[in-house]
C-alpha cells in the first residue's frame, strides 16, 4: 500500500522527518505539491542557509563536493535523503521507496494532507518554491 501525501503548506522539516520514518520501515510514500511545502522563518534567512550549502566546495577537489539541488521536488528529496542512514543499502532501499512530484500527478487524487501545517505557525514562513527561486531555479512558465 502506497501512502500518498499533499505537502501543500506542510512544514519541510516535520514532513520530512515522518516521510523518513516511514520510508525507513520499507514503506511506499509518494509526496505531491513538494513546491507548496513551507519552512518556517523569513525568506532571506532561509533562502540565505541553502545558498551557501549550495556554495561551499571541498577544496582539495571540488568536484568532490556535495551537490543541493534548486529544483524543489530534488531539493525536498535532498532533505529528506539527509535523514535516512547514511550511505548503506538501507538507504538506497529508503529512497527507493520515495516519490515527489510537484503538482498532482494522475492517479495521486486521494492524496491526504500532512497533520502539520503552516496555519499553526505563529512567524512567518516560506514557500520551498519561494526559496528554489532565490536559489536560481525558473519556474515553468503555465500553458
Amino acid at each position: 500500500m502506497t501512502l500518498v501525501i499533499d505537502a501543500k503548506d506542510a512544514i519541510v522539516g516535520r514532513l520530512g522527518a515522518y516521510v523518513a520514518k516511514k520510508v525507513a520501515e520499507n514503506e511506499s510514500v509518494v509526496i505531491v505539491n513538494a513546491e507548496k511545502a513551507v519552512f518556517s522563518g523569513k525568506a532571506e534567512y532561509v533562502a540565505g542557509i541553502y545558498s551557501r550549502r549550495r556554495e561551499m566546495m571541498d577544496k582539495a577537489n571540488p568536484e568532490h563536493s556535495a551537490k543541493w539541488p534548486r529544483r524543489p521536488d530534488l531539493l525536498l528529496k535532498r532533505i529528506i535523503r539527509g535523514m535516512l542512514p547514511k550511505r548503506n543499502a538501507r538507504m538506497k532501499a529508503a529512497l527507493g521507496n520515495l516519490r515527489i512530484y510537484m503538482g498532482v500527478p494522475h492517479g495521486t487524487k486521494d492524496a491526504k494532507p500532512f497533520v502539520n501545517t503552516s496555519q499553526q505557525l505563529a512567524r512567518a514562513h516560506v514557500s520551498l518554491e519561494e526559496v528554489c527561486e532565490r536559489l536560481g531555479w525558473k519556474a515553468p512558465k503555465a500553458a
